[in-house]
């Protein structure tokens, strides 16, 4: 039997029958893709009874004619044997195709059955079919027939059942590729899972259970009807077809299953665990079957999730001391036991370790095993213990936990490590006076002499382990002065954090003078480079990372070492011209650019930092910082008119570079260089080269945009030198001018006649003609364009052109005077719904937004058709947003609510409108109806039963973000500068409103809206860090002298420390989903800040570099002259 969907081979052998004479047995399936349930067996049906045999006759008798009835059912055995035979032979093949396929894979023809595979499928696909139609038939015409009815239910039950999963696959098969579709962006919508359809084998396999109920295999039919059913979704009537089974048929070797399935049916519902519990416990009566484990492991997971700790822990013990016993009996399913075994030993230290538990903790632990009479598991149990408590930062019990450990096992090789870690969870409590202590055990625990090293001497690998940790004790001195200076730091205490850190390089000084060897060495001197760095010796920093940098040692700090060295030397440069020894770096640009621009003398500072950029790239291409530094190093160069050199970096970065606005910026410089001299065919040379050079087709039509606008420009300047000559009264100087400039203009667009220019230039070329008084020719070009542009034919198709060649022009007022000309007199115009658009986008682009907002509705109105009449309708009202038009803006989006009210497709808008009209009540100052609105975002969004994640969602979590934001302020109110007979109240009503916000915040989650769940998630952080900052900044009450001040502030810094370690674990929570969500935002800023402020070891603020010397933008757009034209904006 076969479980899977997906595999072509699997599905397959999942269509194979069982054998006739034998049931199939089910058994525990792997789970199968998106969350559905597996495939069950399906019992193959009984043989008829044989005819009753006759006596022989005394001379052989004519055969007798057999009856119409007799006919089609022999008809129909004939086709069943006939089908059983070829699904036989078919099943046979395939193992013989698997074979061939498995033996001939290394030789790379494996392949080839495929095609084998497929043709077998497709007849195995035919028979069904055949068979189906004849069962039909039958079933047609003998509905009752007590023998051969229910045979033929269930066998065309079972034939019924494998069609809807090959059509099922088929469907998936359909989805999984539209999927791959829409996330490449070739599909628009997102397409809809199929859903599995049995409704035909669960009509005939309801029809046997109730109109056959003695048939033989009804146990197999309510079984697979149950199953049928839960796929469909009904769980309610599968579970009811479980029971029915087990009640009906309580010998049948489906009861260890069917146990199962229904205690994972219940599993999932809070509401009947303690079913599922007696249902798992039903399995455990039969320890022989396959299902045994797994119901057992669910049985100690179920009690878990009641908080019943102590039956979980006996469940889980019991599973684990069972997988022990059958992995050294050498059992079939080893390895799944193995898998559960690991499950269970986890979920046995998570339950010692519950808080809520009184039966948990360490002493509890070794008291449960003691009672069990010792388990051989123990080590490893309280190793594991100890891991859970250190993730969960409960250091003390974690510490507990390894010393539970070594003691009953003092000379286990991984001793030292445990108590490496014992060492690291006493610091992390900022108990360094103990962490001291542990470190000297270190040594005097498992150095020369020690019965541990005695005992693992032959282990090689323990007793290196244990001098490495050793030697790293004694480092400890460096790294408190370094976890100081970072206190400090985070305190702004910057003069003593910069001491300590002078102390901590001092230290590492002296370490890796003592142990240069020092397998740590390489690292230790990262942290040296590290602490000159942050004690401001900039100078030594930067030599200290440079060794780091280039030593071969090592590579984990090559990125950041070769960077610091960057960073260091701009903290030089910065202190030089901080002291005026060093100009500021400035980037010319052609319009702002020195009048001799000769080559500057580089300055040393400058010369170091583009060798230092230089190693970078060498020592790390592929990193993505590298094209940037190559920038940096080239900008340097180009800011002090090095055009030469920098132009071949800033080639090199364009016809290498992955990095489309790096090479964009390159490409930019490159041109400005020679836009600064005005060297208009340097300009066009180089252009073409770059071209050559960049992979990027969008940089190469820009280049080609540059090339083309040089020519253009060029073209300007004959023909404003034209104007000028016409000005000053030589027409016969003035007309060779426009001539030249016309001709320029047209061998443009005889080059790019598809460019976006080309209209304008053959405008320009036909102003041209005009102006030298050639007005044939000027007719021409004009006829050009309505040829080559034929929109210009149709009178409809001119005022357009007119109005898009004024909208192009910037003549906004014209181009949208023309549009609505358009729309007005020509009602069937088949430009007229898109000028409309275009007018509308004009008035909106000239803020013109109360008019826009009239167009966009307008054509919402007079173009319902359109497939955007309803997103133009809402813009209407998000001008008038802009507008500040609030009390208009609310009536247009009621307007839009009204009018697509009953529109499915609009319900995401819909749960938008309503937020619009909410934020316009804010907007306007009115914040009760303001909430009122936000409350109505998120029940129309409910009431829309809109899935979580879409547009929709991002309003109701919006909503329900600012509905506790408005709450949040009447929290933050509560503060403890009160009396103190009011403390306690006080105290009560903070932690009653506390938890009322923390829920507010927490429903913002099942939107499932990244910037929403992020920011609530920072919200309950900093509700507990509000709290503790609340009672320690609460004021001494008045007539305390100093000494009963200090024990009530005492107090409450002691009340605070819970609250202060429940803020650290929720902006936990909020950075592991930033890091799920793999998203960055200013909430998640905001998160770092406050886990700094209390962890800043292990979350520390990163250094930025320099942006200015990194990247940035300095190159203006290419200088394209436009002449009575402009550029289009986005349009229809």
């Amino acid at each position: 039997m076969c479980w899977k969907r997906s595999s072509s081979l699997w599905l397959v052998l999942c269509l194979l029958p069982a054998p006739s004479s034998v049931r199939a047995q089910p058994s525990e399936p792997p789970k199968k893709a998106q969350g559905a349930e597996p495939t069950p067996a399906m019992p193959a049906p009984p043989q008829p009874a044989a005819a009753p045999e006759t006596k022989p006759a005394a001379a052989e008798a004519a055969p007798r004619e057999l009856t119409p009835r007799e006919r089609e059912i022999e008809e129909m055995l004939a086709l069943e044997k006939a089908f059983e035979e070829q699904v036989r032979e078919y099943k046979e093949e395939v193992q013989r195709v698997i074979e061939r396929r498995y033996n001939e894979k290394q030789d790379g023809v494996g392949h080839s059955y495929e095609r084998v595979l497929a043709d077998l499928e497709r007849e195995k696909d035919e028979l069904r079919l055949e068979a189906i139609e004849v069962f039909e038939r039958f079933l047609k015409k003998y509905p009752s027939e007590p023998t051969y009815t229910p045979r033929t239910l269930w066998r065309l039950a079972e034939l019924h059942y494998e069609k809807s999963e090959m059509e099922y696959n088929q469907l998936q098969d359909a989805f999984q590729q539209q999927l791959a579709d829409f996330q490449a962006g070739r599909l628009k919508v997102e397409p809809t899972e199929p859903a599995p359809h049995y409704e035909r084998s669960i009509a005939l396999l309801q029809r046997l259970v109730h109109e056959f109920p003695d048939y033989p295999l009804n146990d197999g039919a309510l079984y697979l009807l149950g199953y049928c059913l839960k796929e469909q979704g009904e769980e309610a009537e599968a579970q009811a077809s479980w029971m029915a089974l087990l009640q009906r048929f309580p010998k049948s070797k489906l009861l260890p299953e069917t146990w199962t399935r229904l205690g994972e049916s219940y599993f999932w519902d809070p509401d009947k665990l303690d079913k599922a519990i007696d249902a798992y416990l039903r399995v455990l009566d039969y320890p022989d079957s396959p299902m045994y484990d797994k119901a057992l492991y669910k049985l100690a997971w179920t009690y878990y999730r009641v908080d019943r700790f102590a039956e979980a822990v006996a469940r889980f013990d019991q599973l684990i001391v069972w997988s022990d016993q059958a992995a050294g009996e050498g059992g079939e399913g080893e390895l799944s036991r193995s898998d559960l075994r690991k499950e269970a030993m986890q979920y046995l230290a998570i339950c010692f370790a519950e808080d809520g538990w009184e039966g948990g903790g360490v002493e509890n632990a070794a008291a449960f095993l003691s009672r069990s009479g010792g388990r051989k598991y123990d080590g490893e149990f309280f190793k594991k213990l100890g891991e859970v408590y250190f993730l969960e930062a409960k250091y003390e019990k974690a510490v507990a936990a390894y010393r539970e450990v070594i003691r009953r096992y003092p000379l286990d090789p991984k001793n030292p490590e445990l108590l490496s870690t014992v060492i690291d969870a006493l610091s992390r409590l900022q108990k360094f006076d103990d962490a001291s202590l542990v470190e000297e055990e270190m040594t005097r625990s498992f150095g020369p002499g020690s019965p541990w090293r005695e005992a693992n001497k032959d282990n090689l690998e323990a007793v290196l382990t244990a001098d490495r940790l050793a030697e790293r004790a004694l480092a400890s001195s460096a790294y408190k002065h370094h976890i100081l200076a970072q206190r400090f730091k985070k305190d702004n205490r910057a003069e003593e954090a910069r001491q300590e850190y002078l102390k901590a390089a001092g230290a590492y000084q002296a370490y890796l003078k003592q142990f240069p060897d020092s397998k740590d060495a390489y690292n230790l001197r990262w942290y040296l480079a590290e602490c000159l760095y942050y004690s401001q010796q900039f100078e030594q920093a930067a030599a200290a990372y440079t060794a780091v940098r280039d030593d071969p040692a090592g590579s984990e700090h090559t990125a950041e070492a070769a960077n610091s060295v960057i960073q260091a030397l701009q903290e030089l440069i910065k202190a030089e011209e901080a002291a005026g020894k060093l100009a500021a770096l400035t980037i010319p640009t052609s319009k702002e650019h020195p009048e001799d621009l000769s080559p500057r003398p580089l300055p040393e500072l400058y010369q170091r930092l583009i060798a230092a950029c230089d190693v970078y790239v060498q020592k790390l291409p592929a990193d993505e910082q590298s094209e940037n530094l190559s920038f940096t190093a080239a900008k340097v160069l180009y800011s002090h008119l090095h055009f030469d050199e920098a132009r071949e970096r800033f080639a090199r970065i364009v016809s290498e570079s992955k990095n489309d606005a790096v090479a964009s910026s390159a490409t930019n410089l490159i041109i400005e260089s020679y836009l600064m001299t005005q060297d208009w065919a340097q300009v066009e040379v180089w252009s073409k080269k770059l071209a050559a050079l960049t992979r990027d087709p969008q940089m190469k039509q820009s280049l080609k945009t540059f090339e083309l606008g040089a020519r253009f420009k060029r073209a300007g300047e004959m023909m404003e030198a034209g104007n000028k000559a016409k000005a000053q009264g030589d027409s016969a100087q003035a007309s060779r001018h426009y001539e030249e400039a016309a001709a320029e203009f047209v061998r443009l667009v005889d080059d790019d006649p598809t460019g976006k220019n080309s209209d304008k230039a053959l405008n320009n070329a036909a102003l041209c003609f005009t102006w030298s008084n050639r007005p044939v020719s000027a007719g021409k070009i004009y006829e050009r364009i309505i040829k080559e542009y034929p929109k210009s034919e149709f009178a409809d198709q001119a005022l357009f052109l007119m109005a898009t060649s004024a909208e192009a022009s910037y003549q906004f007022d014209r181009a949208i005077e023309s549009y609505l000309k358009l729309v007005d007199n020509y009602k069937d115009s088949k430009f007229r719904a898109d000028a409309l658009y275009n007018a509308a986008i004009n008035l909106e682009g000239d803020q013109q937004y109360e008019r826009a907002a009239r167009a966009y509705e307008r054509y919402a109105q007079e173009f319902k058709d359109r497939p955007d009449a309803a997103e133009n309708f809402f813009r209407a009202g998000v001008m008038l947003e802009r507008a500040k038009e609030y009390r208009a803006a609310i009536a247009l989006f009621e307007r839009f609510s009204k009018a697509f009210s009953r529109d499915l497709m609009q319900r995401e808008r819909l749960v938008e409108a309503r937020m619009k009209i909410a934020e316009a009540y804010q907007a306007q100052g009115d914040a009760r109806r303001a909430r009122q609105g936000y409350q109505e975002v998120y029940d129309l969004f409910v009431k829309s039963k809109l899935p979580a994640g879409g547009r929709g969602a991002e309003a109701a979590a919006k909503a329900r973000f600012l509905i506790a934001e408005d709450e949040l302020k009447r929290y933050e109110a509560i503060t403890f500068d009160v009396p103190e007979r009011m403390l306690g109240k006080t105290l009560t009503a903070k932690a009653t409103s506390l938890k009322a916000m923390e829920e507010k915040y927490k429903s913002v989650f099942a939107l499932k809206r990244v910037q929403w769940t992020l920011a609530a998630y920072f919200r309950l952080g900093y509700l507990y860090e509000n709290f503790a900052d609340a009672l320690i900044n609460a004021p001494c009450p008045k007539g305390f002298n100093q000494e009963e001040c200090d024990v009530y502030k005492g107090k409450l810094e002691e009340q605070a420390e819970a609250p202060i370690k429940k803020a650290v674990t929720a902006y936990k929570e909020c950075m592991d989903k930033s890091r799920e969500f793999k998203v960055v935002n200013s909430w998640i800023q905001k998160t770092l800040e406050s886990l700094n402020r209390f962890d800043p070891l292990n979350f520390p603020l990163q250094k930025e570099a320099d942006s200015a010397l990194i990247m940035e933008r300095y190159s203006p757009q290419p200088m394209v002259l436009q002449v009575e034209a402009g550029i289009k904006p986005a349009g229809k």
